[in-house]
């Protein structure tokens, strides 16, 4: 199932014991390893918890971060194409030190940034530093079969495959009044919304930046 956690502060930076205390919120998700990867300015935090399906060395744990350390990604998910674009990436001079679907996924994007998301199949939901382009990419599979909810202040920015760990540090927490109609008249809280104001779902097949 694994779990994936994610922070960027603009006013402050990040403290390791508070990302560690949201991450055990998605202990369930993930009993096999976890990891949290802090840039160096302390502004940008991702969090994992694994279940190991594909590659059970510890060289599919994530955060994954490529050679050059320009690139971390964290996913949750499985990418049923992965050996295709594996030898597909091999062509063009990539090496891979694991056989997991996460590495494949990561070179995937530093080798085709503006189209990766076209060529993989699967149910995902991933998040890319990029720090040349200095930006995060928030991705989610078109059928949503992977959650993945986030949060958006002037402030701060947080993501996460569970509301819990994102929702954990804000002491106001108020009803959405549209996620709570849909809920009572559909049965969920809709595309976008939840149940707590602010805080709001990936639509399937949606890529943020």
């Amino acid at each position: 199932m694994c779990g994936i956690y994610g922070e960027v502060s603009l006013n402050q930076t990040i403290d390791h014991l508070r990302i560690n205390k949201n991450l055990q919120l998605l202990d369930h998700r993930g009993p096999d390893d976890e990891g949290i990867w802090i840039n160096d300015d302390r502004k940008i935090a991702f969090g994992f918890k694994r279940l190991s399906i594909i590659d059970l060395s510890k060289r599919g744990n994530q955060p994954m971060i490529d050679s050059s350390n320009n690139y971390v990604i964290i996913f949750n998910g499985e990418i049923y194409n992965f050996k295709k674009l594996k030898k597909q990436l091999q062509k063009k001079g990539h090496q891979f030190k694991s056989i997991s679907d996460t590495e494949v996924l990561l070179k995937a994007y530093i080798e085709w940034p503006n189209e990766f998301i076209l060529k993989i199949e699967g149910m995902f939901s991933i998040a890319i530093f990029d720090k040349k382009q200095k930006k995060i990419i928030l991705a989610r599979d078109p059928a949503g079969q992977k959650p993945l909810y986030y949060y958006h202040s002037e402030s701060e920015f947080k993501f996460s495959s569970e509301l819990k760990p994102i929702i954990n540090s804000h002491e106001d927490k108020n009803l959405c009044q549209v996620g709570i109609n849909n809920f009572f008249k559909y049965g969920f809280s809709g595309i976008e919304n939840t149940l707590i104001d602010g805080f709001r779902k990936v639509n399937p097949g949606e890529l943020l930046e």
